[in-house]
């Protein structure tokens, strides 16, 4: 019958439903339906107006009840209910057909209550995932929210009823729920779901019983005065039992007549064909059967020019080999199943062999392959060969087009509540709740999880195998090296003639006006000097601007005017240190990492030595430098610099330069973030907070120079960095620069690509992956374990793999020749050798009969990136010459709690990916940043994904993991940056009035 409906009176061409029962009794349908007037939600043409006239033909959420009649009324106020249940009436009993869609719409298509199965538990309070009660609405509203997704909400006069069909109902006269599906992954969504959902098993005996005789105790309280009652719930309890042991489920008698009767569970307007394309075949009594490509190979002449894909799709091959035209198209089940991002060679070839087979013409495998030697290669010539029919769908558009399956979509529809407008963004047909086989299939193209232990899935090294001789190339001794490290490589120092000159002619106007500030103080220090006059108070300015606008630029050219002796550069970290040709404040103040104990009296001495000439001192990206820092700064500068230790930074003239926006400082306070009672918990903070307050002067950097050649990514990099980021921001980045997965990036962006995390975890996994690519029998893993002494031995021994505890050493490093690592440690700044280098494994050199994992290697050999200071000589490897440096094994140390901390180990880590935290001050040529949220208790510290995409110079250089827009605006939100904003008013409020002072 309902089949007959839709073809009869819908006209319906496409349909699929499938009939479950499920404990019910009754049957429960699901299905799709493809309307013959159906508009399309994929086309640009679309308009609202069409889409809510299409729906409103179709689906409503009107009680007609409401009406004010005298019927509709009695149907409200439920003086109709003794007159038994519409649903029970045959068509012939049905006198007035307009007050029986009254009273079996209201009593069938409202949701009245909640149970336990629709309530979820929301911010500690239960709401129901339907989103009811919503509120009413006079008309249909519809939204686009992206290219193949629109949002819709019917029109209602009732806050429970539910979306139906009123023509349908009056023919299945039950429960009916009828949606709109208006996006393509919502479709997709609901047929996979429906279409292999399982039968829910009963409970076990136990269990059952448990149940059932709860049921009982509780039937017979509240009949306790009723025998007929008591004796029939025991019946039914008895009933059940049985129930339970006849099968895996539950029948129903409607469900058992059903498959007795041999009626079909599934209805479908499509037919569906199985098509073999291995190479394996069946064995019958006569000899051997033909699989698809052979019955394909041996098709009519008439069919030459027709693909195999099309061959299965379109005709129809009878038992005697008569071929004939299909009135309608089947949908193929390809089998094997491959995916395009196989791991193994062997099932990659397979995959491209059956696309090459499927979508050309042939007569054999020969003439399909060609003269190429593999069938990627013949895949990968069919467009240009013009010898194909390669019409495959974009499946990228089909994944993830919107929210992530976690986080629903919701947008502030016009004229729509918020509740409708959550409502309309989950559709009300049940599919929240997912398969746990569905979130597998939906992860294929994430990153995998690795984490619980992710070297696991390295390849082991082969037996008995030559550790001492696997390195590929002759390298310098362990003396040797020793010797380079404390002589050779102190030797190198990059100098400011080293770098290249900067013309103050090609400063731009806000360069410039930094650039005279410094001159103009430097001339009046000077004359005073000379003429032993009073000396200018020491500068205390501020060089503010975004990533990219020049600022290291400006430095270099500021060091040439002042001087080499006169001035020191520094930054936090030293990364960026080395981007400036400058030392990290802890190494050049020789300030502890804890803000412990100062520095002896001899060490004192020498230092005031080295500081005597100093005058100006830079702090690149302060938005690292926290209070406590900033503190102990001025503290030292008083030490070095005596004769002025009333003065703050001991009367030198200080210029901070950064960005509020970039990341702030760890386990310290921002310079800005001012606490009323942060001097009875902190005094360096405190002071700290004083210090930064005295900086007056600001001069905004605005003129972008990294992304110059990319405007409109220059202009998406500034909403995003203010917490800006709208529809806008979003479809650009998507379009620009998304991909669903790391391994799907296209291989010429690979090489040289950074991967940009948010969390450690993800960094290791992707790492580790990685790695296992990379390794072979002739170049196999190499496990290097940190030897651990005293308490930190009993850390050792626990199962945290990857911990590496305060001593920042990875408790087991895992390398092979080529691996991507980064350095761990300041080796020598102004050479660049700093914490965050990244190079390349040349060689891991093992003494003779020494092996992995038991014996250690004597030292690891590294080309470093862009490294042009001092190395080892020129090593032949892949008949090219390369520049190693030595590691060597670090002992760090640490005393925490009363306990000694030690932990011997190389200061290296993979390093193909790179947390977010490691970029900052870099300019990467590739990268690919994944926006995730890592674990739920991790928080995202504002400006960290800005300071990520940043990295780069345009869109071209970036890649992006898909990102729904609510998940996307949520990482760049403005609340998140809110104590950004609030100061970088306050320092454009002082650069304004500074200039308006110079006018």
């Amino acid at each position: 019958m309902f089949e007959t409906f839709l073809v009869e009176h819908w006209k319906v061409n496409d349909y699929w439903f499938r009939i479950e029962y499920q404990s019910r009794g009754s049957p429960h349908v699901h299905g799709c339906i493809w309307m013959p007037d159906g508009v399309d939600v994929t086309s640009n043409t679309l308009n609202a107006e069409e889409l809510t006239s299409f729906v409103d033909k179709y689906i409503c959420s009107w009680n007609l009840a409401m009406d004010e009649s005298d019927y509709g009324n009695q149907v409200l106020n439920g003086s109709l209910a003794g007159q038994g249940h519409p649903a029970q009436l045959k068509p012939e009993e049905i006198e007035n057909d307009k007050q029986d869609l009254q009273l079996i719409s209201h009593l069938t298509e409202r949701h009245t209550i909640c149970s336990k199965k629709c309530l979820r538990t929301v911010k500690g309070k239960q709401e129901c995932r339907f989103k009811y009660p919503r509120e009413p609405q006079e008309k249909t509203v519809a939204k686009r929210v992206s290219r193949l997704n629109w949002q819709v909400e019917t029109q209602r006069n009732d806050e429970r009823m539910i979306s139906h069909s009123p023509q349908l109902l009056c023919m299945w006269r039950a429960n009916v729920d009828v949606q709109m599906i208006s996006s393509v992954k919502n479709l997709i969504r609901y047929l996979i779901k429906y279409a292999t959902k399982s039968e829910k098993e009963s409970d076990y005996m136990a269990e059952l019983t448990k149940r059932l005789h709860k049921e009982l105790e509780d039937n017979a309280e509240q009949n306790a005065d009723n025998n007929f009652q008591r004796s029939n719930t025991a019946r039914r309890v008895v009933q059940q039992h049985l129930m339970a042991q006849v099968g895996a489920r539950d029948y129903s008698a409607q469900e058992a007549m059903h498959l007795l009767l041999q009626t079909s569970m599934y209805k479908g307007s499509r037919e569906f064909v199985f098509v073999q394309t291995g190479e394996t075949r069946a064995v019958e009594e006569k000899g051997v059967c033909r699989n698809s490509c052979d019955k394909y190979s041996k098709r009519a002449k008439n069919l030459e020019n027709v693909t195999m894909f099309r061959f299965f799709s379109d005709y129809c091959l009878s038992p005697n080999g008569r071929c004939t035209k299909r009135p309608k198209q089947v949908v193929l089940l390809i089998s094997p199943f491959f995916r395009p991002n196989e791991q193994s060679d062997e099932r990659r070839e397979g995959y491209y062999r059956q696309q090459v087979l499927l979508y050309s013409c042939w007569r054999n495998e020969r003439e399909a392959k060609g003269l190429h030697t593999s069938w990627q290669q013949a895949y990968e010539a069919m467009p240009a060969e013009n010898r194909c029919e390669l019409q495959l769908p974009n499946l990228d558009d089909l994944r993830n087009d919107e929210a992530d399956e976690e986080v629903e979509a919701v947008a502030e529809l016009p004229e729509m509540t918020n509740a409708n407008a959550q409502s309309a963004a989950q559709p009300t047909y049940e599919h929240e709740e997912q398969e746990d086989w569905m979130v597998a299939v939906g992860a294929l193209h994430r990153e995998r999880n690795l984490l619980a232990c992710p070297e696991d899935q390295l390849p082991k090294p082969p037996e008995n195998f030559d550790w001492s001789a696997a390195s590929g190339g002759q390298f310098p001794t362990v003396g040797e090296a020793k010797a380079f490290l404390s002589s050779d490589l102190k030797l190198g120092a990059r100098e400011v003639a080293d770098m290249p000159i900067n013309s103050v002619e090609s400063l731009n106007v806000r360069q410039r006006e930094m650039y005279n500030l410094i001159e103009s103080h430097l001339q009046l220090s000077r004359l005073a000097e000379e003429n032993q006059g009073e000396k200018p108070e020491p500068l205390k300015a501020i060089l503010y601007g975004s990533a990219g606008t020049g600022k290291s630029y400006l430095i270099s050219t500021l060091r040439r005017l002042i001087g080499e002796s006169r001035c020191r550069i520094m930054a936090s970290t030293g990364v960026a240190a080395f981007n400036i040709a400058g030392e990290t404040l802890h190494s050049a103040l020789k300030l502890n990492v804890n803000f412990s104990a100062g520095v002896g009296k001899k060490s004192l001495m020498e230092m005031q030595e080295q500081w005597k000439d100093v005058r100006y001192i830079f702090i690149d990206e302060f938005s690292m430098l926290g209070q406590r820092l900033l503190r102990k700064v001025d503290a030292r500068l008083r030490e070095l610099f005596p004769e002025h230790s009333k003065q703050s930074f001991g009367g030198r003239s200080v210029i901070l330069i950064g960005d509020v926006f970039q990341l702030p400082p760890v386990l310290d306070t921002q310079l800005y973030v001012y606490n009323p009672n942060q001097k009875k918990h902190d005094i360096l903070k405190s002071e700290g907070y004083k210090l930064y307050m005295e900086f007056k002067k600001v001069v905004h950097l605005t003129e972008q120079v990294r992304q110059a050649n990319d405007t409109e990514f220059a202009q998406l990099l500034d909403k995003l960095r203010e917490g800006k980021a709208d529809e806008a921001c979003w479809n650009s980045l998507m379009n620009n620069c998304r991909v669903y997965a790391p391994d799907l990036l296209p291989e010429g962006f690979q090489s040289g690509c950074t991967f940009l995390y948010h969390t450690n975890e993800d960094v290791r996994n992707r790492n580790y992956m990685l790695l296992g690519k990379m390794v072979s029998e002739l170049n196999p893993v190499r496990q290097i374990n940190a030897i651990c002494k005293g308490d930190e031995a009993k850390l050792c021994g626990k199962k945290k793999e990857h911990k590496k505890s305060d001593t920042n050493l990875e408790k087991r490093l895992y390398l092979c020749i080529g691996a991507r690592v980064m350095l761990t440690r300041n080796l020598s700044v102004r050479n660049g050798l700093v914490n965050g280098s990244v190079g390349t494994v040349r060689g891991i050199c093992y003494a003779p009969g020494r092996q992995s994992p038991k014996d250690w290697p004597d030292c690891i050999w590294v080309e470093f990136d862009n490294y042009s200071g001092p190395a080892m000589g020129a090593i032949v490897q892949d008949n090219r010459a390369i520049r190693v440096v030595p590691i060597l094994s670090v002992t760090n140390e640490k005393f925490k709690g009363g306990a000694q901390l030690s932990r011997q180990q190389f200061p290296l880590r993979l390093a193909w990916a790179s947390t977010i935290h490691k970029s900052q001050g870099l300019t990467i040529p590739k990268a690919y940043v994944a926006f995730s949220k890592g674990g739920a208790r991790k928080a995202i510290p504002a400006g960290l994904f800005y300071t990520a995409v940043s990295r780069v110079r345009a869109f071209a250089d970036l890649r992006v993991s898909s990102c729904d827009y609510n998940n996307f605006v949520s990482l760049f939100s403005a609340q998140k940056v809110q104590t950004q904003l609030h100061e970088q008013k306050r320092l454009l409020r002082m650069c304004s009035s500074a200039n308006s002072d110079s006018r």
